[in-house]
């Protein structure tokens, strides 16, 4: 395949071109941006498309670093509440099985068209498939993202906590027989990790633009052995460790009432902040927090949030 892009407005971002736009001409052969530049002069082979840009952008695609494909089809539902109360409609704690496997690859092949149509060509997708962990299953959000053309990183999100001991005061607050009713994680370190090995095997680097991570889902949400564990498997592979920090105030909270100190700092304090760390949301960080996040030279996936 052939393409020339004639007389479009051309924001490279390269060495040659840095970031002031221009207007040009770009060649693409295959896969490869065969050239770049104004004017463009050369013979063309009589398959070549000839495409007029003429009043149109090209620039490199953008990455949305954090996302979760397991969400696609609630947006709209449930706005202007606070994720506390968000989850419990989204993800309920007496949930019913997963969706079926058909609409699982659907689900993240949707996924990955409006990304594509939205100019988003690289995605990090923290994968959440409540309430167990199956490889097969993973596979299908790998096959679709293959399908689509798109890359990706992808992880399945591990919480191993009882979602009563993941925020302060509910276990004071929550009527005993609730508490009885709703089962708590069965995962282990040592099964997440099997399971990681198992996806490192036969996934990561698939196509050459699809990869695995590893996401332990939040410090108040883990245990201190699986985050470890986590981490050390990161570092091991060399990819990210995937994260959400300091999202709302309640969690803001939770940092001094369960630990003393804030979730940063409770990071800190476990060696889990490092060049591989990835922090989604880190919004209700401090200064403090902020000074120890860039010692540590730790990734930020900035999703803004009013609430």
């Amino acid at each position: 395949m052939r393409l020339l892009f004639r007389n479009a407005t051309l924001l490279a971002m390269d060495d040659a071109h840095g970031a002031t736009p221009f207007t040009g001409d770009l060649l693409v052969e295959g896969d490869v941006i065969a050239a770049i530049g104004p004017d463009l002069q050369m013979p063309l082979p009589p398959e070549t498309r000839v495409i007029d840009a003429s009043g149109k952008l090209l620039m490199p695609g953008l990455v949305n670093a954090h996302l979760h494909s397991s969400e696609t089809f609630f947006k709209g539902r449930y706005q202007g509440t606070p994720l506390e109360v968000w989850m419990l409609y989204s993800y309920p704690i007496l949930m019913r099985s997963p969706i079926a496997e058909r609409l699982l690859y659907l689900r993240s092949l949707l996924t990955a068209m409006e990304s594509l149509k939205a100019g988003v060509t690289t995605l990090v997708d923290d994968f959440f498939d409540p309430p167990g962990f199956d490889a097969r299953r993973l596979k299908l959000v790998y096959d679709a993202y293959d399908h689509a053309g798109i890359r990706a990183n992808v992880s399945h999100c591990v919480i191993d906590k009882h979602v009563f001991d993941t925020m302060p005061y509910l276990r004071d607050i929550m009527p005993a027989d609730l508490q009885a009713e709703v089962e708590g994680p069965s995962i282990t370190p040592a099964d997440y990790m099997a399971y990681c090995r198992e996806i490192f095997a036969s996934e990561h680097g698939r196509a050459g633009r699809l990869g695995f991570m590893i996401s332990a889902s939040a410090p108040q949400r883990c245990s201190v052995e699986m985050m470890q564990a986590c981490m050390a498997l990161a570092m091991e592979k060399g990819v990210p460790y995937h994260t959400h920090v300091l999202e709302t105030k309640t969690q803001a909270v939770t940092g001094p009432e369960f630990y003393g100190k804030s979730l940063i700092g409770y990071m800190h304090d476990l060696g889990l902040l490092t060049a591989n760390t990835t922090i989604a949301h880190s919004i209700w960080v401090s200064d403090e927090d902020m000074a120890l996040m860039g010692a540590a030279g730790c990734s930020v996936a900035h999703n803004a949030s009013p609430i």
